[in-house]
């Protein structure tokens, strides 16, 4: 519903001894630093195909093993050759090569209009000092660079409480709240007034975020380990990893790694969006973020007593039979 129960920053500082803090641990990175989203920003763009009608989860792709965009060759992380794949195992492959395949089936500015309603590149209004409006293409932009905004791995920069609000729209049913930090407060003469989000509005259809919502829980289900399971409960998640861009030396240098998830999936009631800058041991969303997130989920559900699914998640197909 918008409401964030939790926000936190690493490192950090002692707010009682600020003068002792290094000066780049005292804002608050969630609202005021953009970054490149990676593959996170593949359910925005399968949402917006899904609404349109351009796509289906059942739909068969031949995939090539690299695509084509501007003077470069866009790949896979994982290794392959030309290949069927299911709509849904592209999105659960995380597979860069078909999310292009699949943005160019659709207007370039209709695709531009869905990332705009989702909350790209405009502050939240969240009403915290700082906050980045992030990076979003104009109408005129070249088509290499629809895509790259389409996968996520360049043209397009979000703060993580932009990212978290519009994943959070695709978990509500299409409905996107306006991201909000105080439910309510009191006056000098005890009358209370409640504070909810000023806006929301409808992105996608209800039955393109179920859609979404599937194709995450596919992911979740065939990532082979198990860092995205959580005991008792139906999840989706979808992870995101990008190489950092260096003004300095005007080269790529070190990741962003990120993955996020919500759950329960048949009726969410929370989503953990964990963003990990330059990790230096592992540089997958799956290895470096996912951890944190399986802790950080595992004890939200806990702590806000949010009942069991009750039922395994379905082992949907990401490839069609030979």
């Amino acid at each position: 519903d918008g409401s964030v129960l939790a926000m936190a920053n690493y490192p950090s500082f002692d707010p009682n001894r600020v003068g002792d803090a290094n000066p780049e641990d005292i804002g608050n990175r969630a609202i005021t630093d953009p970054y490149t989203p990676g593959s996170v920003q593949k359910a925005l763009t399968f949402s917006a195909l899904f609404d349109a009608g351009i796509v289906k989860p059942e739909d068969v792709i031949k995939l090539p093993a690299t695509v084509k965009s501007g003077n470069y060759q866009i790949g896979d992380a994982w290794r392959h050759g030309k290949v069927d794949v299911y709509v849904r195992g592209i999105f659960a492959k995380s597979s860069n090569v078909g999310t292009v395949l699949l943005s160019r089936k659709m207007d370039k500015n209709a695709l531009l209009n869905y990332y705009k309603s989702f909350g790209l590149g405009q502050k939240t209004g969240i009403g915290l000092p700082g906050e980045s409006v992030g990076i979003l293409p104009n109408n005129d932009f070249p088509d290499y660079t629809r895509d790259g905004v389409a996968f996520g791995g360049s043209g397009v920069a979000v703060t993580a409480i932009q990212e978290a609000a519009a994943i959070a729209a695709i978990a509500n049913g299409g409905v996107y709240n306006q991201p909000y930090l105080l439910q309510y407060r009191t006056d000098s003469e005890g009358n209370v007034e409640e504070l909810t989000p000023q806006t929301s509005h409808r992105v996608v259809s209800e039955e393109a975020a179920e859609q979404v919502l599937s194709l995450m829980e596919a992911m979740q289900v065939n990532t082979v380990s198990d860092v995205f399971d959580i005991p008792g409960y139906r999840t989706g998640t979808k992870t995101g990893t990008t190489k950092k861009f260096d003004n300095s030396c005007r080269c790529y240098k070190g990741f962003i790694s990120s993955v996020v998830g919500v759950a329960p999936i048949e009726d969410p009631q929370l989503l953990t969006y964990i963003v990990i800058d330059d990790p230096q041991t592992e540089t997958s969303g799956q290895e470096a973020a996912g951890p944190v997130y399986q802790d950080i989920m595992s004890l939200a559900l806990q702590r806000y007593a949010v009942r069991p699914s009750g039922q395994e998640s379905p082992k949907l197909p990401i490839f069609p039979p030979k």
